[in-house]
């Protein structure tokens, strides 16, 4: 899991690319791992860092099969769903999340209760290596 670990930090720091490396490098060392959901899940970072919406979706999709209900990854499915423009199959996802997580609905909410400085909750951010 230290690479799902290291992939994580990096999708936050905004180091996209190299999170899809190392998190498919834990996927790779561990393609049975009993937490698959959660490599799935910061695979979905990386793919939304990198605006490859239909690749989120996918890693979603997958953490969704171990967890059908888990309220973040629903979320997360239907903001995938938002940026490929298909609104109307986005709404029964977002409707399960809202009901599972009435508390976290702006990027402010997931600042105060996860990670105040991520890559991932500003709209402006622009890598310059």
């Amino acid at each position: 899991m230290s690479n799902w670990w290291l992939g994580l930090i990096q999708a936050h720091a905004g180091l996209f690319q190299e999170s899809e490396d190392s998190i498919l490098k834990a996927l790779e060392l561990s393609p049975i791992d009993p937490e698959l959901e959660r490599i799935y899940g910061a695979l979905y970072c990386s793919y939304l860092g990198q605006k490859r919406y239909q690749e989120a979706l996918d890693a979603s999709d997958k953490a969704l099969q171990y967890h059908p209900n888990q309220g973040h990854m629903l979320g997360w499915r239907a903001a995938a769903l938002g940026h490929l423009g298909v609104e109307e199959e986005a709404k029964n996802p977002l409707n399960k999340y809202l009901v599972l997580r009435p508390n976290l609905k702006t990027r402010e909410n997931f600042r105060q209760i996860f990670v105040p400085n991520s890559m991932l909750t500003d709209p402006n951010y622009r890598r310059f290596d």
